[in-house]
């Protein structure tokens, strides 16, 4: 009896299939069919050039943390910010919308703070708030560099008056890879 049961795990381990992008191993073709492989999702990092392209036609004003203005008199305006200095190399981009009326928005895919960047970001929302909104929700997968096209995103959407909350839901909480596929692809990255 036991050597039918070596004999059917050796069986099974030769129906296994490996992704030979990433290693992760599939019990059936069909998994490595359906499996979307983080590696495969290759989009390059977004310069501040290729956002201003992006948002040509709108107000936004796209800048490095310490350009940001403390306080905001023309609105409405909005900021597509790197969280970086502009004597440093820059990492992640956020965006920051003062309304004419109400309280102004920190927009981050990757679901942080205003401070988590920069204590002067939370700093510039406040002066300009009081109070102050911002995403609670993780949109944007971790490894991925593609959080300038989810900026863009948010601004092209608030141009049109659409709520910061009603911006995140149009995206997954749970599938982050096919919200990135689907940046990549409405933008034609």
């Amino acid at each position: 009896m036991e050597g039918s049961d070596t004999e059917s795990t050796m069986d099974d381990r030769e129906d296994l299939i490996a992704c030979r992008e990433c290693g992760l191993v599939f019990a059936h073709y069909q998994g490595l069919e359906d499996h979307t492989c983080r590696k495969k999702i290759d989009s390059p990092p977004m310069s501040g050039e290729a956002l201003e392209g992006i948002l040509r036609g709108t107000s936004a004003v796209v800048c490095c943390a310490d350009d940001l203005p403390a306080y905001v008199r023309d609105r409405p305006k909005t900021y597509v910010v790197n969280t970086d200095n502009c004597n440093q190399e820059g990492t992640h981009w956020g965006a920051f919308h003062f309304p004419i009326s109400g309280p102004p928005e920190f927009f981050d895919s990757l679901r942080g703070t205003p401070d988590t960047y920069q204590h002067r970001f939370r700093n510039v929302l406040i002066v300009n708030g009081p109070q102050y909104l911002f995403s609670r929700c993780q949109i944007q997968p971790e490894y991925s560099e593609t959080c300038g096209l989810y900026c863009a995103y948010y601004v092209k959407m608030r141009c049109q008056s659409i709520k910061m909350a009603d911006i995140v839901n149009d995206f997954s909480s749970d599938d982050l890879d096919a919200n990135d596929r689907k940046l990549i692809a409405l933008f034609s990255f």
